[in-house]
């Protein structure tokens, strides 16, 4: 079967960026277990760990980062997955998912390791993106 560059762009974008999701979920319980520490009653007496009622500092760190990954990572897979459908331009679906990526990934190291103003320029960059997908998308229906 044949597909087109745009699309396959967008698989690769889509599957790269479900893995930085991925990789932010399994190291949010990386963290947590080196704490020791379960908000639920049931995990603590099952992992013998200590319950409390939030998160440690750096738990909740984690978790920002992979909260803050998915309020923009969903929105640009639905727009590029829009800018397929309009048949928009591979060059530009390359550029832009090639950006988004970069500073996705850029945006969750600088989080994690609470690296200003780096994770501010990398989550300004994919809002960028986003905003530069939706108007392509739009361009090509208007």
């Amino acid at each position: 079967m044949h597909y087109s560059p745009t699309f396959l762009i967008y698989v690769g974008t889509t599957i790269i960026l479900i893995a930085n999701l991925f990789f932010l979920w399994i190291y949010s319980g990386v963290v947590r277990s080196k704490t020791k520490t379960s908000l639920n009653p049931e995990d603590a007496k099952l992992y013998g760990t200590h319950l409390h009622h939030e998160d440690p500092p750096e738990v909740a760190r984690v978790l920002r980062a992979e909260k803050n990954a998915e309020i923009t990572t969903y929105p640009f897979m639905f727009l590029e997955f829009l800018y397929v459908l309009v048949g928009g331009s591979w060059i530009l679906a390359l550029m832009l998912s090639l950006l988004f990526i970069v500073s996705r990934i850029t945006h969750a190291f600088f989080y994690l390791k609470g690296m200003q103003p780096w994770r501010s320029i990398s989550f300004s960059v994919s809002f960028f993106v986003l905003v530069v997908m939706a108007v392509s998308v739009l361009s090509y229906l208007f």
